[in-house]
């Protein structure tokens, strides 16, 4: 997922992404390195830190759904088209993202044939957002999507659905064998 600790500082917690640093608060205490580290606590932590690229050439689709995904803690990018979404999760590839199937340039469905041919960017889980998800529902899952979202759509399945993509990886994670914790770690 990217995220590579927690950093506490009296009680609030901060994310890590590649640098191993805290990025929120003052006091900086500790690193704890969360690879396959599995309690709910850890898992509701690290969806918060997750980052979402929401790709979809409506500027109100996009707002909605930064709107709600930033109320529950997610990072949010936005792509106004498949090719812009491309080149963003390709210089720093999301934890998932959510795409539109019809948008201009590169549309949702040729976007993920290229998103699944990049061994970096494969593995992202992918939520198809569209107001056609009822007649063509089981048409997204095969081409390869993860989940799909019909618009208009409610809260609560967006944010399950983002959840559920998120938890999967550290469902599937083994057990560590220790958690390592370092004072002080750049």
């Amino acid at each position: 997922m990217g995220v590579k600790g927690l950093c506490w500082d009296y009680g609030r917690a901060g994310f890590t992404r590649s640098t191993g640093k805290c990025v929120i608060g003052w006091f900086g205490l500790t690193v704890l390195e969360l690879q396959g580290y599995k309690t709910d606590v850890a898992t509701n932590l690290l969806l918060m830190a997750a980052t979402i690229l929401i790709a979809d050439d409506y500027e109100d689709n996009r707002e909605l759904l930064r709107i709600l995904l930033a109320s529950a803690h997610y990072e949010v990018l936005e792509a106004t088209n498949g090719q812009q979404c491309l080149a963003m999760a390709r210089e720093t590839p999301p934890d998932l993202l959510m795409i539109d199937l019809q948008m201009p340039i590169i549309d949702g469905w040729s976007l993920l044939k290229e998103l699944k041919r990049d061994k970096r960017l494969a593995m992202i889980p992918c939520v198809a957002v569209t107001a056609y998800a009822d007649p063509i529902g089981e048409q997204i899952l095969a081409a390869g999507f993860n989940a799909y979202i019909a618009k208009p759509f409610r809260t609560k399945d967006v944010l399950d659905s983002v959840a559920s993509l998120l938890a999967k990886p550290l469902a599937d994670a083994p057990e560590p064998d220790r958690v390592a914790a370092e004072a002080g770690a750049d």
